[in-house]
């Protein structure tokens, strides 16, 4: 598996030696729950989920668009798109008033552009009808990986269908969006929108959603520009009450035919028709396209503005958002404005200036988009405004007040590359937790390659995001940066130690993905020896990559201990992310050494725990229901592992693209689909997984699952597939020298096959010759399950060559490896070849060990060759009667096992125990030798079958009852 883990940043005491990042900053950003690693969430702004106010009373009513409205309700969606300035928003605000409703309101703009960020506020805004409407889905959305976007969508419209209320959703400004993954999660969320549900939306353009369907479907109803245009008897009335003057109806007529019912350019003329004597020239000279109408009118509103109003709107125009405070700021070199902000703000209020409140208190506002936009245009021809500084004033302003997203936008408008990139590398691994890599990665390519040069924590950020975009080559600059900050600044030791050690376990990373799997492999344990043991999350993933790599090369025990190590400390550590990864991962070595039950307990338990922290939906999830799944069809409990496949390809396809879990998901089907006998089934998943593969290079993601899909061609009748697969060709091949059992086990099936059907005794031979070979290895190393895989091909190739006790002696290995009922896929799987070799070995006396298991399996197959087998029944194998120690254990080597099961480090069982280290030790030796065993994995197993260990919830309630 590729191990998807998120760091921590540097535990730093004291003062912080990089001159950037102070504890006391981090420990603003850390927050725990039970085993678990979150952060707090971003602070949304609340000024977003308010409908703009509704102006005066006098404002022009359009009953003909308020009708409409009425009869829109029907409808799922109703869609507004218009271009700017023609009264979209405005029409609603009106709407809303006249009929009294509610509406839940969001405004959109360009921060708002990636899907987390989006349905966040989305949610936020559903709360204003419910508080508690989504918030367990809203916390999901600020996770580490944040989950699948349609599972989550799922349980937001079911949770509104369980509400009495009629909802009604206004997204404003959703043109201001532009992410694929927003239009297609919106039209999920729209095709099963509940009927107590109707959305409004109003765009510049049109959203990129299926409007023809809809509008076939009469799910949409669509009011646009010809629709919003004044009329002439609304113009006359609209001009007249912004104006304030009696209004000839030729100029009246004459204005709406040049702006062509443009309430924007209308309101423009009417503010310039206050001040001129004459409208009649006032209108001759008016015309030209809407842009360099809207650029006379402007330039006619803002001249006869007063001085200080003219001053105030050029210099807050950079503001996207304001209120009085924030303008004193940014105005805080303008003597003649300072402290004028709140009198200019009413004044602009009182004047329909194209001011928008955005709060009930009338202290947040922006200006109309085109408006704001004219202002800036004419502020950055202003030759005595340094706009720079601007920027960095609401830059420190916004710094303050905690709001980092605005202070960071300003500082690099500001040019202040310094500020932002102590404020990104303050605020680089909270938001790598939350899973805000776009945006971060948005901040971080706009930092000038300086910033990372003294800030070794922001270059070491930077490199994670390569992590997370899978760029090894293009991280390693970034830890280069690193290197030189060590070797040029006075740090201590210690430091020196903590960051080379960071920086060296990103290393190890990239050797990895280069397939240096020796040099990795050294760089970790180079990492290791680097880090201080209270850098437990660092330290947690050197042990995680080196334990991967370690079992990935046959190093089954010292993988095992190092990835038992990064458990511990990853679970310390809070990286959860990390500790689910090392579960997922022991259990597969459970399985590979025969503990099939142990291995699903693991991932029940870890299953659970997600559960119980809400975080189901996660793509780590679906990673542990494909493994519970193949270990359910392992034992034959088919329902149960399609089930287990369901719940993963919920999350997974939804989730990932062309990648290994993929490609795992449609070999699991294809498995079934040939226990079942549904050969066409089967081949139609193989051929998913050739598309999906093509053109990916042969890396540890992909290569083990095409060998798996050659053995199925093979169980398929497909040689040809298999050996294109595996790039042979049909000529004798040399014995394979490779220590990847399952390539061995796929070239000797394939020789076998050959043999057989060309009558070719020398394949047989070969064949023959490889598995031998391949079943000492894995014996060697404690492989039960490839053991027992082995065996089983072995027996069969004996049998088709005539050499009948050579035969049983593998079949009886192949039974005497694993608990048969935990493993019976693996003999099923054989098909019915199989059965006569089994009701041989039945009836065989000098495999009486056995025969209990082969009955088991001749159930299965049926039961002609087990009433043929004259051996008598027998008692299960690995029955706790048999199997329990003859010298008891007594009741403290009872607790510490049950601890033992909780993965609790021996430092911690001693603290829980209240005894020694040295104790603890000696209880787990007692154990060991009484169940003769050599490692807590085996011993786990045995403790299970004998039933004396407690269910894992109880143990974590004992040992932490607060967390009961």
């Amino acid at each position: 598996m590729s191990p998807q883990m998120i760091p921590r940043p540097v535990s730093n005491t004291g003062a912080d030696p990089y001159g950037q990042v102070h504890p006391s900053d981090y420990a603003a950003l850390l927050a725990t729950v039970p085993g678990c690693y979150t952060m707090p969430m971003e602070t949304l702004l609340q000024t977003k989920l308010y409908a703009p106010h509704r102006r005066s009373a006098d404002y022009v009513t359009r009953q003909r668009l308020i009708d409409r409205l009425d009869a829109a309700q029907s409808a799922k969606v109703t869609l507004i798109a218009a271009p700017a300035g023609f009264g979209k928003t405005t029409l609603i605000t009106d709407w809303l008033t006249q009929r009294g409703r509610q509406a839940a309101w969001l405004s959109l703009d360009h921060g708002d552009n990636e899907p987390v960020v989006f349905w966040r506020y989305l949610i936020a805004a559903l709360q204003t009808y419910s508080p508690e409407l989504g918030e367990e889905i809203a916390q999901l959305l600020q996770t580490p990986q944040p989950p699948a976007l349609q599972p989550l969508l799922a349980r937001l419209i079911n949770e509104i269908v369980s509400c009495s209320a009629q909802f009604l959703l206004v997204l404003d400004d959703y043109h201001t969006v532009a992410h694929p993954e927003i239009d297609d999660s919106l039209l999920f969320f729209i095709e099963h929108m509940p009927p107590n549900f109707h959305l409004i939306l109003t765009s510049r353009v049109d959203p990129n959603l299926p409007l023809a369907r809809l509008r076939v479907r009469r799910e949409l109803v669509e009011i646009r520009t010809d629709d919003l245009r004044f009329s002439p008897a609304e113009a006359a009335v609209f001009l007249a009450q912004e104006s304030g003057i009696d209004i000839p109806v030729e100029v009246v007529t004459a204005l709406e035919a040049r702006t062509e019912g443009w309430i924007a350019g209308l309101q423009m003329a009417a503010l310039s028709l206050q001040n001129t004597d004459d409208p009649a020239s006032f209108v001759d000279a008016f015309g030209g396209s809407h842009r360099y109408v809207m650029d006379y009118l402007t330039d006619e509103v803002l001249e006869r503005q007063p001085a200080d109003v003219h001053s105030f709107l050029l210099h807050t125009s950079i503001l996207d958002r304001f209120c009085a405070d924030l303008c004193d700021a940014v105005l805080a070199g303008e003597p003649a404005l300072t402290g004028q902000s709140r009198r200019l703000l009413a004044h602009l209020d009182r004047a329909n200036l194209f001011l928008i409140a955005l709060d009930d208190e009338g202290r947040w506002y922006r200006y109309h988009h085109l408006f704001a936009d004219l202002l800036r245009r004419r502020l950055y021809q202003h030759p005595r405004v340094d706009v720079a500084d601007l920027h960095r004033s609401a830059a420190r302003w916004h710094a303050t007040q905690g709001h980092t997203d605005e202070a960071i936008h300003h500082f690099l408008a500001g040019a202040d590359s310094e500020s932002a990139a102590d404020l990104v590398q303050a605020q680089g691994e909270s938001m790598l937790f939350r899973g805000e890599i776009k945006k971060l990665w948005s901040w971080v390519s706009a930092l000038p390659q300086p910033s990372f040069t003294t800030r070794p924590l922001l270059a070491l950020f930077a490199s994670w995001i390569h992590y997370f975009r899978q760029e090894p080559q293009a991280a390693v600059p970034m830890l280069d940066l690193v290197d030189n900050y060590v070797a040029d600044t006075a740090l201590s030791d210690a430091e020196q130690r903590r960051l080379m050690g960071q920086v060296t376990v990103m290393r190890g990373w990239v050797a990895q993905t280069q397939g240096e799997v020796g040099a990795a492999i050294a760089i970790l344990r180079r990492a290791l020896d680097l880090l201080p043991l209270d850098e437990a999350n660092y330290r947690g993933l050197a042990s995680f990559f080196l334990g991967w790599l370690l079992l990935d090369n046959g190093e089954i025990d010292a993988g095992v201990e190092y990835t038992e190590t990064a458990a511990q400390l990853s679970r310390r550590a809070g990286n959860y992310n990390a500790y689910m990864g090392t579960q997922s991962i022991l259990s597969e070595v459970e399985n590979q050494r025969g503990y099939a039950y142990a291995a699903r307990l693991r991932l029940q338990d870890a299953l659970h725990w997600l559960r119980q922290h809400k975080l189901e939906q996660l793509p780590l999830a679906g990673e542990l229901h494909l493994g519970l799944g193949d270990l359910l069809y392992q034992s034959n409990q088919l329902d149960e592992a399609v089930a287990r496949y369901d719940a993963a390809r919920t999350i997974v396809l939804s989730y990932f693209l062309n990648t290994r879990l993929v490609l795992r998901m449609h070999l699991a089907f294809a498995h079934h689909h040939i226990r079942q006998g549904n050969m066409a089934a089967a081949a139609a998943e193989l051929a998913s997984i050739e598309s999906k593969s093509a053109g990916h290079p042969s890396s540890a993601e992909v290569d083990p699952v095409l060998r798996e899909m050659a053995v199925l061609s093979l169980h398929l009748g497909n040689m040809d597939h298999a050996r294109r697969l595996l790039g042979v060709s049909s000529e004798p091949s040399a014995p394979l020298n490779t220590p990847d059992t399952l390539l061995q086990l796929l070239m000797a099936r394939l020789w076998f096959m050959e043999g057989q059907m060309q009558r070719r005794p020398d394949r047989l031979a070969a064949a023959t010759q490889l598995l031998e070979t391949a079943l000492a290895t894995n014996q060697a190393q404690g492989r039960n399950r490839r053991v027992a895989q082995i065996a089983i091909l072995l027996a069969r190739l004996f049998a088709a060559q005539a050499e009948d006790t050579a035969s049983h002696a593998a079949l009886a290995t192949a039974l005497a490896a694993v608990p048969v009922d935990d493993y019976i896929g693996l003999f099923l799987d054989e098909g019915d070849a199989l059965r006569p070799l089994l009701a041989q070995l039945a009836a065989d006396a000098h495999y009486r060990h056995v025969h209990g298991a082969a009955q088991r399996l001749l159930r299965h197959f049926g039961r002609d060759e087990l009433e043929a087998s004259a051996a008598p029944q027998v008692a299960a194998e690995d029955e706790p009667s048999q199997l329990f120690p003859a010298e008891p254990l007594t009741d403290r080597e009872l607790e510490t096992l049950r601890l033992l099961a909780s993965d609790l480090s021996t430092e911690e069982i001693a603290e829980h125990l209240v005894v020694a280290v040295s104790t603890v030790r000696s209880y787990t030796k007692r154990i060991y030798a009484k169940l003769d065993v050599h490692s807590r994995i085996e011993a786990l197993h045995k403790a299970r079958l004998f039933g004396v260990l407690i269910d894992e919830d109880q143990i974590t309630a004992k040992v932490n009852p607060e967390k009961k």
